[in-house]
């Protein structure tokens, strides 16, 4: 297994263990992100009821994290798929 410079994975460098483990991790990062947007979405809805400007501005806050979770999820689904498919050529 092999990382480039920014630490990221170089997933045709993996075995056939390495593979497995790694879709393991990414499984994981998953729940991670699902959890993380959970979280977010209560978050969001906490704060002063009075001051609505203020809770406006939480909410979008939050928003904006539940948008990047979502990306990363999509993004990790994607990486899980070609993992799977460099391994089947092997």
């Amino acid at each position: 297994m092999k990382f480039n410079g920014d630490n990221k994975v170089l997933v045709d460098t993996l075995d056939v263990t390495e593979a497995k483990a790694f879709i393991i991790f990414l499984e994981e990062e998953i729940t991670r992100h699902k959890n993380a947007i959970k979280s977010a979405r209560m978050k969001g809805d906490e704060g002063n009821p009075w001051d609505e400007k203020e809770w406006r501005a939480r909410r979008r806050f939050y928003d904006t994290a539940i948008d990047r979770h979502k990306q990363d999820i999509k993004e990790t689904k994607k990486k899980i798929e070609q993992v799977r498919k460099l391994q089947e050529g092997k």
